[in-house]
């Protein structure tokens, strides 16, 4: 089965430079990466919000900061 990202048009490393961005998060244990999996530990669940911002292509351009992740 092909992967989803491929039947949508992106390509297969789409995510690779938010990835980047949570590095950190995951060397403290937060949440954890792999075979294109992202999960986050039970300690890095209050913390959801911030890594649905990573990917957030709006707010990543957008100048405004109201209501933004914290």
């Amino acid at each position: 089965m092909p992967r989803r990202d491929a039947r949508f048009g992106f390509a297969d490393d789409w995510y690779a430079d938010e990835i980047a961005e949570l590095e950190q998060m995951q060397r403290d244990g937060l949440l954890t990466y792999g075979n294109g999996k992202l999960a986050l530990a039970p300690e890095g669940l209050p913390l959801a919000r911030v890594v649905a911002a990573v990917f957030d292509t709006y707010l990543r351009d957008s100048t405004a900061r109201h209501s933004v992740a914290v």
